[in-house]
């Protein structure tokens, strides 16, 4: 579509916010990337990828514009997939009483979990770093440490059964965890 405008790809659901966005920069002959719902000649919607750049002279004036279009439909669709399974698993946990962990390859756990705070006492500056040895029965730590060190050291999923520190009832409860 070398020389045409791309105007004729908007329909009635192109967020008209976006375009706003693409005029401005133009407007202010700034680069821009901006992913807009735009459709075919047959109606069919498409997620596509605008990359737009101002061309200048050697002494800055801009003289056009060039973009690059990408269908980015099957990236969204995707993302959208992953969400909705995040969403169904994150119903799962919650419906079966368990918790989620979410640890970098480090063992650093990448976000407070309120649920493991509840039930253990701790607060997430005292587990943060991945050591949860406190509230962790004594015999089964070396068991556990071993397990989750195999998780992160091999792509494939350890399983390990350990004793938990139950902070409500101040006893310990039997824990099955699944790392992966």
């Amino acid at each position: 579509m070398i020389g045409r405008n791309c105007r004729f790809l908007q329909g009635p659901q192109t967020d008209s916010r976006d375009v706003d966005r693409i005029r401005e920069a133009i407007r202010r002959a700034q680069p821009l990337y901006v992913e807009l719902l735009n459709y075919r000649k047959d109606g069919q919607s498409f997620w596509n990828g605008v990359l737009l750049r101002p061309i200048r002279t050697a002494s800055g004036t801009v003289t056009h514009f060039v973009a690059t279009l990408r269908d980015m439909s099957e990236r969204r669709h995707t993302e959208e997939s992953l969400e909705r399974s995040a969403r169904l698993h994150r119903l799962l946990v919650e419906a079966s009483g368990g918790m989620t962990v979410f640890a970098g390859p480090d063992g650093q756990l990448r976000a407070p979990l309120p649920e493991f705070e509840t039930f253990t006492g701790l607060r997430y500056e005292d587990y943060r770093s991945g050591d949860w040895s406190a509230v962790i029965h004594p015999d089964d730590r070396r068991k556990f440490t071993e397990s989750r060190a195999a998780a992160i050291n091999t792509p494939k999923e350890c399983t390990c059964v350990f004793r938990l520190w139950h902070a409500a009832s101040g006893s310990w409860r039997h824990a099955e965890m699944r790392m992966l």
